[in-house]
């Protein structure tokens, strides 16, 4: 049972990359899912270094914001992915949830300097996005799917990319097998967010300009035709590479911070 249903997975991905060109003969071309999610962790970095070691208005930490902001898309279109091909929705669940709490440690001490706040890290919001897809695709739900989605919205609230990135997750669930409109819904969503930031920054009595940075969520885009439908090699490390990354990189900027 077990061969069948990773056999049954692989031809779907193999149908989902022949659609968009991304297979020739045997050999792959493009970025798998693996290579997307080193990309990922990079981009996280290069954005903190920008946001706790180089001075505001410094050329170079906008340039580094501007290249962290491909982190968030990443990791929300493999959370989409995920939902689609996991096995075991409750053990998703429950890794994120852990993972979460953890990361909540590093996310206060980090931008708060205390671990108690009401502001959450970007795993819980990847949690909440998770649980928004169960209710979006399971009937049970459906008199009540869009009251549901609604209050989750609101809880993703309180988390880091809080609303955009559920939104985000949802529009690759919906669209997985339609490349355009999975763009263009991308693109809606972000061009929203830039939107509002522009008159946050208004309002805030800040240059309209100061956050356009912001801009670098599209280089998702590209990024996104890029890849090639495949997961890359399976081991522990790369299953667990970015659950660890992620609260481990706060602890050392928080070191490097306190010095």
């Amino acid at each position: 049972m077990r061969r069948n249903v990773s056999d049954n997975m692989s031809v779907r991905i193999d149908d989902y990359c022949e659609k968009r060109g991304l297979i020739i003969g045997k050999r792959n071309v493009g970025l798998n899912r693996n290579q997307l999610k080193y990309i990922a962790v990079i981009a996280m970095i290069i954005d903190h270094v920008g946001l706790f070691l180089i001075p505001d208005y410094n050329p170079l930490r906008i340039l580094c914001r501007f290249i962290g902001r491909l982190t968030a898309p990443i990791m929300c279109y493999f959370l989409a992915e995920g939902f689609y091909f996991t096995s075991s929705k409750k053990k998703y669940v429950i890794r994120l949830l852990v993972f979460a709490l953890i990361s909540q440690i590093a996310y206060g001490l980090l931008f708060y300097h205390r671990i108690f706040v009401f502001d959450f890290n970007m795993i819980y919001t990847l949690l909440i996005s998770f649980i928004i897809l169960m209710v979006y695709s399971d009937m049970k739900y459906s008199m009540r799917k869009k009251e549901l989605i609604f209050i989750l919205l609101i809880y993703s609230a309180f988390g880091d990319w809080g609303i955009i990135a559920p939104l985000w997750v949802l529009s690759f669930y919906i669209y997985r097998d339609d490349i355009s409109k999975k763009i263009t819904a991308f693109s809606i969503i972000s061009f929203c967010m830039i939107m509002i930031s522009v008159i946050s920054c208004i309002l805030n009595q800040k240059y309209w300009y100061a956050e356009l940075w912001q801009l670098g969520v599209l280089l998702f885009v590209p990024i996104l035709l890029m890849y090639n439908g495949k997961k890359g090699k399976s081991n522990f490390f790369n299953k667990w590479f970015f659950y660890i990354v992620y609260p481990l990189h706060m602890f050392i900027f928080l070191i490097i911070t306190s010095i």
